[in-house]
């Protein structure tokens, strides 16, 4: 939640946070911060059931991707600075 600012990393909004793995816990993804960033249980749905995709890294830059493949041109605002630099600082993390 601190990394993400409490706010959802696709739309922005503040409203019934949860945490979503960008690869699936059942297909092996790890619940760490590395494959794990905050969604709102709305913008969660999408990925699950409406056919949204994620790429990237959570510590770091997302592309997201409608149905059909294409980039989101507006997104999400990146890490806020004082949160990239605690995260470079705690784990030597070099945001791209």
């Amino acid at each position: 939640m601190r990394r993400d600012g409490g706010r959802c990393r696709f739309c922005g909004c503040t409203r019934w946070l949860e945490g979503h793995h960008l690869t699936v816990w059942s297909r092996g993804g790890r619940t760490d911060l590395d494959n794990l960033l905050v969604t709102c249980s709305r913008c969660h749905k999408l990925f699950h059931e409406g056919g949204w995709t994620i790429e990237g890294r959570a510590n770091g830059k997302l592309v997201f991707r409608r149905p059909d493949g294409r980039a989101l041109a507006n997104g999400p605002p990146a890490l806020r600075p004082p949160v990239r630099k605690a995260l470079e600082a705690a784990i030597g993390y070099r945001a791209s």
